[in-house]
Parts: structure tokens; sequence; C-alpha cells
């Protein structure tokens, strides 16, 4: 089942013969048969009696109006109204006046002339289903596990409607999952019961109440939660996630225990909190119809689940976290990687420059710091739900800077231009992974405004083509990844082995050392063992007679597949040719190196 927005979604014009009403560079009326340029509003009030407004970027809070016959926009609301019947629209005055365009012409109210055939559509593809399309159409979709599914998600999701200083979307939450978003980024902030949407400014965006003897989100009291629980138990086929964080409270009150425990109870009671204990196995088809919820941790008002020493009520399945800056010693918290917003690296707001129409930003900044997170952490703990952030506000925390008339236009301008890039290289970099790799890829895409850009689309089309392809998803999936690293092809692969701890070239692949993979900056990579008498040390060099051993990790040493060789990331030697049984040396000359190295994922 499709999501019903009502009369007041947001929507575009359609005048017939194919064209959408839209604005020219100076707000006056035109024409447009790309729907995609299509100018986009809500309509407020009923077909009897309506504005249209637009919500964003610098027509925010304008009113589309035609008093004088052109259609023009005017700064702020407005007492004048449109009325429809049926494909006819006309003002509400009584005038005879109507909508008049043929042929593409610009449309002005008139009394003579041939009407407009107006209908209201969706602006963009509905994407309210397409986890159950997906299912329907392939049945190996059922069984991708749970994190190497890419899905689309929204940062600050509930911030539509306040003040232009904390908003980072312009949609509902319903038209929000009508798009495919999947992933949702919560701020409550808690005021005599009622719990709001904030991001460092306050909003009227009711997430849920608790008000004693009253507390049934469904029995119509508008509010997100009701939302995503009619999304849920009308559409069985899909799933959310959920991250709540940054809880606050209004001047006077605090987001205090009882708070948190009436919250959570709601969570629980309205959604289907899927048990996450067990992630790495879970598979799409054990998700349908629930909600992954994640639950910043905060101390003494949170408390910890399962913690006699700091235990808050109302936990059920939901699943504590930390933000990410926090996260570096917590391995319990690890099953959500969001990068911290404040880190500038983590955003897109610059625009350029460009190379081959690219902003630089993307391929030198961006697609870096993930892939350095990603691999860092993965060599550390699994990080099973991975988050890759294109936002657009960067001014973090900088109030002044945020009072700069434009700002807020430029930051949705810049989603506007940028948001089809970064999903473009999220579902590139995607394509371009080893399915089999588990947790190395990102598997969560948050955006700013995300009615641009189109990345359920993409999505969409990059899990067509895959599963066309007859992907089968691996009756196992681990924790971590662990890779040997090989050398040759077919009968003459060889592999690093050990052997008291000094590495030689070895044939069978049982005899391999299994090494995990740790990254840092730059990105540097470091092979660390895995398992055996030398578990979690690291492959290096002994610079005394260019023989690779295995170190502590005093003297751990990164490396780098250069062309199919082995390279030092500290000395630049190759791995040098070698037979079975050989030790493994470096040389500085490439022409001696070991070719055909990769790495094999076990």
């Amino acid at each position: 089942m499709g999501i019903n927005l009502g009369f007041t979604g947001a929507c575009v014009m359609a005048l017939g013969d194919g064209y959408y009403l839209t604005l020219d560079g100076d707000g006056n009326a035109a024409t447009t048969r790309d729907k995609s340029q299509a100018k986009w509003f809500r309509r407020r009030g009923t077909p009897a009696s309506f504005g249209l407004s637009r919500l964003g970027g610098q027509d925010d809070e304008d009113a589309l109006i035609a008093p004088d016959g052109p259609i023009v926009r005017v700064n702020g609301a407005s007492d004048w109204r449109w009325e429809q019947t049926g494909t006819l629209i006309q003002d509400d005055q009584g005038t005879g006046r109507y909508l008049v365009s043929s042929g593409g012409s610009v449309p002005v109210m008139a009394t003579t002339g041939t009407a407009a055939k107006v209908t209201f559509e969706w602006p963009w593809s509905d994407n309210s289903t397409w986890l159950t399309t997906m299912s329907g159409a392939f049945p190996a979709f059922d069984d991708l596990p749970l994190i190497q599914l890419p899905l689309p998600g929204s940062h600050d999701s509930g911030t539509y409607g306040m003040d232009v200083r904390g908003r980072t979307q312009n949609c509902t939450i319903s038209e929000q999952l009508k798009l495919g978003i999947r992933l949702f980024d919560f701020r409550v902030r808690v005021r005599q019961g009622v719990f709001y949407i904030h991001h460092t400014f306050p909003s009227d965006n009711d997430f849920a109440r608790w008000i004693d003897g009253d507390n049934d989100p469904i029995s119509g009291w508008p509010c997100i939660l009701n939302e995503l629980h009619q999304f849920l138990r009308d559409n069985p086929g899909e799933f959310v996630i959920l991250k709540f964080q940054s809880f606050d409270a209004y001047e006077g009150e605090d987001f205090n225990r009882d708070d948190h425990d009436h919250f959570r109870w709601l969570l629980n009671h309205y959604l289907d909190v899927l048990d996450i204990n067990q992630l790495a196995g879970l598979r799409v088809k054990d998700a349908c119809g629930k909600a992954v919820i994640f639950y910043e941790n905060i101390g003494s008002y949170a408390g910890k689940p399962n913690d006699p020493n700091d235990s808050g009520g109302n936990w059920g399945n939901i699943a504590p976290f930390k933000i990410a800056k926090d996260q570096g010693s917590l391995s319990e918290y690890i099953r959500l990687w969001d990068p911290y917003w404040a880190d500038e690296s983590g955003s897109l707001a610059d625009d350029g420059p460009e190379v081959d129409g690219v902003p630089t930003a993307l391929t030198q900044r961006w697609q870096t710091y993930h892939t350095n997170n990603l691999f860092f952490w993965q060599g550390m703990v699994a990080a099973r739900f991975f988050v890759a952030q294109a936002q657009m506000q960067v001014c973090n925390g900088d109030f002044v800077y945020m009072q700069v008339p434009g700002y807020f236009s430029r930051a949705e301008r810049s989603a506007a231009y940028n948001n089809h890039l970064n999903a473009k290289m999220f579902v590139g970099w995607m394509a371009g992974l080893d399915w089999g790799m588990g947790v190395f890829r990102p598997n969560v895409m948050t955006m700013d405004y995300v009615e641009n850009g189109g990345l359920t689309d993409k999505i969409v089309a990059f899990l067509e083509s895959q599963l066309k392809a007859g992907y089968a998803p691996g009756t196992t999936f681990r924790d971590q990844c662990y890779c040997r690293i090989a050398f040759g092809t077919g009968s003459n692969t060889l592999y690093l082995g050990e052997n008291d701890g000094w590495v030689r070239y070895t044939a069978p692949a049982s005899d391999a050392q299994q090494f995990r993979l740790r990254f840092e900056n730059g990105p540097r990579i470091f092979y660390m063992v895995s398992g055996g008498d030398y578990d979690g040390y690291y492959l290096s060099l002994r610079k005394s007679s260019s023989a690779l051993g295995l170190y502590g990790s005093d003297k751990c040493e990164p490396w780098q597949i250069d062309g199919g060789k082995l390279l030092s990331g500290y000395s630049k030697q190759y791995a040098q040719n070698g037979t079975q049984g050989d030790w493994v040396y470096a040389n500085a000359d490439s022409g001696d190196a070991m070719a055909g190295c990769r790495l094999e994922w076990v």
C-alpha cells in the first residue's frame, strides 16, 4: 500500500498536455515539460479555498497568488485563495476568473480562454514500498544480510517547518517515507510529557506524548510516532531504522529518568522493535514490518540495559549507542557507526572546484574521510551499520555565521546541486565492492533536503542490476572480515604464512596466515594477525635484514598493494619474488617484486 499524503502533501501543478507550472529566475510563472523542474509546494486549506505556499530555499514560506491575472510569488503568507472543482482552478472570490493555459502557454487567471486541466501530482518518484517491490521481484533479496543492504536516510529528519537556522529538511516524515527514506535521525526535547523534535532550536513537530491515562498515539493524536506506526502497519514488507540522540528539555525541565522510561515505553509499545543482538545474522526478511532503534545512552538518566548498577527502564529490544566521537573505547555501542557531524570533513557544503564535473570535495575529502572511518573501525570491531553523511550545514555551531542572510538558502541550493553527485558516488562505491566483504561497505547514506538527488531511485537501480546478474547472498556472514594475502594465480598461487614469527611463502591456503585489516588516515593499511600465537601482532619489515616478520604494535607498519605488488608504506620496499617455503624479503626495486598480490576474503 502506498502513502496517501492527503490534500496538504507536497505537490506540483500539472496543467495538461504534459506541462507543469514552474517559476523562472525572477519568480514569474512559466511552464516546463520536465517534471523535475516544476515548482513544488503545498496546498493549505480545502479544495474550496486553499493557498499555495513553498517551504524552503529562497522561496521559504512564500505564497503563489494571481489577484490581477498573472501568477506571482509574494514574500510571506497571503490571504488570497484558490478554489478547485474537478480540473478547473479559479479564485474563491466569485470573480469568474479561472486558470487559462494551453500548449505550454504561461498560465494566467482570466474570464475567457482555454481552461488548464489542472491536477496535482507527487513531485518525485513514489518509493513508498520499494523494499516490498524488490522482495516480490527478486526472491534472493529477502536473504540479503541487513547490514549489506544500501539504505537511504535523512539527517535531522524531523526539522521540517522549524526555524530556518535549525532546519535541514523540507519534507515531513510521511513524505520522506514516500521518497523511500528508511533511516531517520531524531533529536528529542520534552515539555510536560510531550516529546518534540529539536535541532539546537525548538520546533512544534510532535514525536509522541506521555500523558497519564491518554498515551495512545493511535487514537488519532497527530504525531511522528503515529505516522511511523501506521506506515509499518499498512506496509508489512517495509522496515525503518530510528536513531535518537541529543535529548533535551524546555526551560525549567530536565529530560530525566522518568522521561526516558516513558519515551522508550512509547517506542516499544507502538513499534515492533527488532532484536539486533545477533545483528550479523539478520536478513532483510527478518526486519519486515519492524523498527530497528538506536538510542543514545547518556549515563545516569538514560540508563544502560542489563546493567544492575545503571539500569533505566523499558529498553526491550532498543539498542544503546554513543554518537561517533564517543565510540573510541566503547565497543558495545559499535552496532551503529555514524560520523560526528561537527567534523567538517564529513559534509559537503562546498560546490567545487570541479574535475570532470565532480567537486573535488567528493573525491578528495568526503570519500577519503568515510573510507578511513569505515576501514579503521572494521579493523577494530565489526561496524555493523555504517552511515555515510552528505549533509550541507557546516557552520559547526557558529551562530553568528548562521545569522548571515541567505546562508540557509545556500545550504539548500547546495543540496540541490550536490545530492545527486553524492548519491551517484555512494552507489558507485557500493557497486565497486565485493559483496562478500561483509561490513566492508557503507550501507546507509544520510542527506539534508532529501527531496534532492534521487537517492532511493539510484539505490533501487543498483540493487536491480546486482540481483538480475544473479547475486545470491552467502549462507554465512561474519562479524569481522578476515583476509589472506595471496600472490599469483591458479596452481601458482602462494600465500603469506608464518613460522616462528617470520613470514614465508606457502602454497596451501590452509597454511596461510589470516589477517584483520586496520586502516588509518591516508589511508594507511595495517595487517593485523588474527588467531594463533601471534594474534594481534602486525606484519612488519625488519630493517636490518629486510625480512618480513610479525611484531607488536610498537613496530606496526602500513602497507599498500601497488600495481599488484605488496609495498611497505614506510620503507617503500616491495615483497620480493620467492617460491614455496622461502622467507619473504623486501627490495626497493619493483622489478624484483612478487606479482599478482591481492587480498582473499575468508
